[in-house]
């Protein structure tokens, strides 16, 4: 049982499964992420709007592992990660210093770390040790590094014109990690993710 923290798989997403979400692998339709409360939501969801072409895809999150398991195995994930939780404790984190991932084909994104990095770094280990073929997050440039994505530039003059506009009028924002959440889609392309489990810190 997983009380009352697990919330139900949305209706639908078990209707229609992709070739992608077969037993045994990871899968882009699922991830394992913190999300800022929906009160700090609005400031990150501005800049998203302009510059995200993924806003309506993914709302305001913090990639622990993505891709995550495939469906079938979300109640036998949600079991591990609820464990893996256990000896974290809530803590607090600051949006206020921005970065640039640069991808293969040339793209760059642009995100705000939170702060600190460390107590996050630590949910992660702990979750990678559980789900080992998840590692995508842990090969991001110099290892892994918790973000929230902000936008997507062709161009690194594109991407440093928005953030230093982003700069001049952001106020930093705070909240407490309480909790880890498991999301996923149905896999048509403008399905959006959907929280499917919500996992407290501590257990």
């Amino acid at each position: 049982m997983l009380g009352r923290a697990a919330r139900m798989m949305p209706y639908g997403l078990e209707k229609r499964p992709s070739v992608s979400a077969q037993p045994g692998k990871k899968t882009h339709l699922t991830a394992c992420a913190i999300l800022p409360p929906e009160e700090v939501w609005e400031p990150l969801q501005r800049v998203r709007r302009l510059h995200d072409p993924h806003v309506r895809r993914w709302m305001p999150h913090i990639n622990l592992l993505y891709p995550f398991v495939a469906l079938p195995r979300l109640d036998e994930a949600t079991r591990e990660v609820a464990e893996a939780l256990i000896p974290h404790r809530p803590f607090a984190v600051e949006l206020s210093r921005f970065g640039f991932f640069t991808h293969r084909k040339g793209r760059i994104t642009l995100w705000v770390e939170p702060d600190p990095v460390p107590p996050i770094s630590r949910l992660h280990a702990s979750l990678f040790e559980r789900f080992p073929e998840c590692d995508d997050t842990a090969r991001q440039q110099g290892g892994f590094t918790p973000h929230l994505s902000l936008g997507v530039f062709l161009q690194r003059s594109q991407a440093r014109i928005a953030r230093d506009e982003i700069e001049a009028s952001w106020a930093a924002l705070s909240f407490e990690v309480t909790h880890v959440s498991l999301l996923a889609r149905s896999g048509y392309e403008k399905d959006p993710f959907e929280v499917v489990a919500s996992l407290p810190l501590g257990g």
